[in-house]
């Protein structure tokens, strides 16, 4: 992180502090995970769709993981708008998030729909939570890279 603000490199910033909230978010620390895709958001600004597009759907998962349905939706809405915005031009100028593809997209975003299901079962049913999850999954099945 050091290098890349001497740098003034803050796509590449975005993209560790992306890092940083995916792992607090693996190892239950969703509201650190929030705060670090929060920043990577505000520093990364002038950044790729594909990068706020992947951003906004880890913003998702800590949602997702805390219980949030209203953030988990609004981030998983902001997330695929986003990528859809991406251009082969965003891939040339961010090689790094080249893996960064619609399956990865609807991967995360099927994920953070299947936390919430897993983790707020009485919410389940009132939220189509189990169906967005297999809606979102699938999608990602079909988009891998063969």
């Amino acid at each position: 992180m050091r290098l890349a603000a001497d740098a003034d490199d803050q796509p590449v910033q975005a993209y560790l502090l992306s890092d940083l909230a995916v792992q607090a978010v693996h190892i239950g620390r969703p509201k650190i995970g929030l705060d670090l895709a929060r920043r990577a958001l505000e520093v990364g600004d002038d950044a790729t769709p594909l990068t706020k597009g992947m951003l906004h759907a880890f913003k998702a998962r800590a949602h997702g993981l805390m219980g949030n349905e209203s953030g988990l939706r609004r981030e998983t809405s902001h997330a695929e708008e986003e990528y859809s915005l991406a251009t082969q031009d965003d891939r040339l100028r961010e090689p790094w998030m080249d893996f960064y593809d619609r399956a990865e997209l609807y991967g995360d975003t099927g994920t953070a729909w299947r936390l919430f299901a897993w983790h707020y079962p009485d919410q389940r049913s009132e939220s189509g939570s189990v169906r967005e999850a297999g809606e979102r999954l699938a999608k990602a099945r079909k988009w891998v890279r063969r």
